[in-house]
Order: C-alpha cells, then structure tokens, then sequence
C-alpha cells in the first residue's frame, strides 16, 4: 500500500496540481491541516462580521431615536406656535 492509497485527498491533489497558479484561491484544501487552517481563518471573518452587523445595527438604534427626539421636537414646537395666548 502506497501512502497516496492512505490519503483521501490524492485524487485531489493529483487533479489540481498542474491547475494554473492564479485559480489557488478557488481550488479546494489539499490537506486536514488546509481545512483546518481555512475553517479557523472563515471563523475569524465571521467573527469580525458579526461585531460589524452589531455595530451598524446599534448605530441604526441610535439614529432612528434621534429621529424620533427631533421629530417629537418640532411637533411640540408646531403645537407650541399654534396656540395662541389670550
């Protein structure tokens, strides 16, 4: 038994390695530490997403009351000057 027998990605590595340089982005992982390596990099852009989603989300949180405090503003102001003293 040859030790491309022992290895569930031969097939792949074989297929892929004359593949043009410039696709390597796009090809698949060539080993268990490839995949490894890519799952923990996926993990950490999705990590700094979800803080990212977080921020815009408390951001919109903020404006929308701010919208809503001038908005109350300017309706106490337009009640205010249509009133008339006696």
């Amino acid at each position: 038994m040859n030790t491309s027998d022992n290895n569930p990605f031969a097939l792949w590595q074989q297929f892929w390695q004359n593949a043009n340089p410039q696709m390597a982005p796009f090809l698949p992982p060539m080993s268990a530490e490839e995949v490894q390596k890519k799952i923990t990099e996926l993990q950490s852009v999705e990590l700094w997403l979800s803080f990212n989603l977080q921020m815009v989300q408390s951001q919109l949180a903020v404006l929308e009351q701010q919208k809503l405090f001038f908005n109350s503003l300017n309706q106490m102001s337009e009640n205010l000057s249509n009133t008339k003293p006696d």
